[in-house]
């Protein structure tokens, strides 16, 4: 199945919780993916495929050679969201 089929998944979502679950299912590139419902909540999650390379900081790329394979990847409440900010402030993360 192609990766943006998750996108079916958090389009039928009825609440933010179901949102962030349904954003699991998204396996394209990384996205900045907005909640928002007609209760006036808004959200934002990161959807995507976030890997965990030890001896990396993400600013460059790292070469092919096996130092800097994935350990794993960054998912669900590991990655950055935020329901409903406070203007003019940090993102919080939600629990």
């Amino acid at each position: 199945m192609a990766p943006y089929f998750g996108s079916v998944r958090y389009m039928s979502a009825r609440n933010f919780d179901q949102f962030k679950q349904a954003v699991e299912y998204w396996s394209a590139p990384s996205s900045n993916l907005v909640y928002a419902d007609v209760k006036g909540n808004i959200g934002w999650v990161i959807g995507g495929l976030a890997p965990i390379r030890s001896n990396w900081d993400g600013l460059l790329p790292v070469p092919g050679d096996g130092r800097f394979e994935w350990a794993g990847r960054w998912k669900g409440e590991q990655l950055p969201r935020v329901y409903n900010p406070s203007r003019g402030t940090s993102p919080r993360r939600t629990k």
